[in-house]
């Protein structure tokens, strides 16, 4: 097993390929659907992923292209 912040903060001695990211705010990182919650149970673990995972997915934190010919999109992770 691997241990991962559920949540985390960008230091401010951050390296230069990610100098663009808010330094200091935090930031909530959701992955697998196998994620467990360390300090909690695992039913009270998977209630709060599955509401992370669902507010993090909602439509006003989705975008949806309608492709066209010449598309080109570009996604940044970070902001």
């Amino acid at each position: 097993d691997t241990l991962h912040p559920l949540v985390d903060t960008m230091p401010s001695s951050a390296t230069a390929s990610l100098a663009h990211a808010r330094v200091g705010e935090a930031t909530l990182y959701l992955g697998s659907p196998h994620m467990r919650t360390r300090g909690l149970p695992p039913g009270e673990s998977d209630t709060l992923l599955r509401l992370l995972f669902q507010h993090a997915t909602s439509p006003s934190f989705t975008y949806f292209h309608h492709w066209s010919p010449g598309d080109v999109v570009i996604w940044d992770n970070v902001q």
